[in-house]
């Protein structure tokens, strides 16, 4: 049971071990390097999840499964928004994918300064 006044022990608990654990393993410049290689890597993953529900979000908007299917189904009858279409989903994709490799060089200001909404990413 892990509510109430067992909640509370189990944290002091954690605590105590923690001291444990930093005690046997002190921390070093090596400790504090990787736990900020792993918060970084952290913070990619969370930028590049949100550039992608970014991208899903702005072709959705623009074009909704019902209009995508009707379209590729009508492909023949209204060519000319079906090419509109499949090039702003490429487009958008394209810039998907440019901003996530960007995300990946991005060091930990330039992650936390990124605001995957911008629209001057997605123009």
């Amino acid at each position: 049971d892990i509510s109430g006044n067992n909640a509370v022990e189990l944290l002091e608990l954690t605590d105590e071990l923690k001291q444990e654990l930093y005690a046997l393993n002190p921390i070093t410049e090596f400790s504090i390097d990787l736990e900020k290689q792993f918060f970084i890597m952290a913070m990619r993953e969370t930028q590049v999840t949100c550039i992608k529900q970014e991208a899903f979000r702005r072709i959705t908007e623009n074009y909704p499964i019902t209009k995508q299917l009707n379209l590729i189904y009508e492909k023949e009858e209204s060519r000319a928004e079906y090419i509109e279409m499949v090039s702003f989903i490429a487009n958008t994709r394209s810039k998907s994918n440019s901003l996530e490799a960007l995300v990946m060089s991005m060091d930990l200001q330039d992650l936390s300064d990124l605001d995957c909404h911008n629209d001057s990413y997605w123009s």
